[in-house]
């Protein structure tokens, strides 16, 4: 193959080109590449892994799996969430199917606001528990006697249960 190039000073207008090598085929998406490829997206696999897992690079990744790859997380918890409200609305389920919706929801849907959480503080972020250096002396007085009588009954409580020993204080069981 020639080719015409133009030169200064005299070079020669026609010089012969290198034949270039053909590189790689082009990637052939199959199905069970998109299936790979989706399962590793709704697991929150990074872009960059799941390319190598397959075996491209990840600009062939976004060429070819693109639908499977962007918003597939997002697809499946609007998935589980309508599945969720066709259930309150009274549409029959498939057995567990509600509960693996819930549990989807609570597990990957934290970013959009899906979760289960229990307040470990209380009321507008104040601890629990008072600390005791702000307690009045009537209730160090109520809490003193508080303890008291929890450690009085504490033994007789565990021993209905059987969890003390036999022959402890309090124990009920027969010998």
């Amino acid at each position: 193959m020639v080719k015409r190039i133009r030169r200064d000073r005299g070079a020669p207008d026609i010089l012969p080109l290198k034949k270039r090598g053909t590189g790689q085929p082009p990637h052939e998406p199959t199905e069970d590449t998109r299936k790979q490829a989706k399962g590793m997206a709704l697991a929150n696999i990074k872009i960059k892994r799941i390319a190598e897992i397959i075996g491209i690079s990840e600009p062939t990744l976004r060429l070819y799996y693109a639908d499977e790859i962007m918003g597939a997380r997002e697809r499946m918890l609007g998935k589980a969430a309508l599945t969720l409200e066709q259930a309150l609305d009274g549409k029959p389920m498939v057995a567990g199917q509600l509960g693996a919706c819930c549990f989807t929801l609570k597990a990957q849907g934290k970013d959009f606001g899906w979760s289960e959480r229990t307040e470990h503080t209380g009321k507008d972020g104040d601890p629990l528990l008072p600390s005791l250096e702000n307690l009045s002396d009537e209730q160090l007085k109520q809490l003193a006697d508080a303890r008291r009588v929890l450690a009085e009954i504490a033994p007789r409580v565990a021993g209905r249960d059987g969890d003390s020993a036999p022959g402890a204080p309090g124990s009920t069981r027969i010998h």
